[in-house]
């Protein structure tokens, strides 16, 4: 008999630690859909808050970018997750 694991559900910090990684480089919706493995709705509302509230990302010639205050952010919650883990 096959097992199958369980998936681990993600917070709502590791996605956002998740995309904003993604996006220091820059990268389009599509692929942080896929990297970040989320769908389409859940990605425009991390989008959402990110870019419009927070001002962590910021969209340029149709990619998403991480802001400088997005990468401090990132910093703050990869050292966080250090401490947790």
């Amino acid at each position: 008999m096959a097992s199958h694991g369980v998936a681990k559900m993600r917070s709502r910090v590791e996605i956002i630690t998740e995309i904003l990684d993604i996006g220091v480089p820059g990268a389009k919706k599509t692929h942080l859909v896929y990297k970040a493995n989320l769908n389409f709705n859940i990605v425009k509302k991390y989008l959402s808050f990110l870019v419009d509230e927070k001002g962590y990302m910021e969209k340029r010639d149709g990619k998403y970018y991480t802001t400088e205050k997005g990468q401090m952010a990132l910093k703050h919650l990869a050292g966080a997750s250090k401490l947790v883990s």
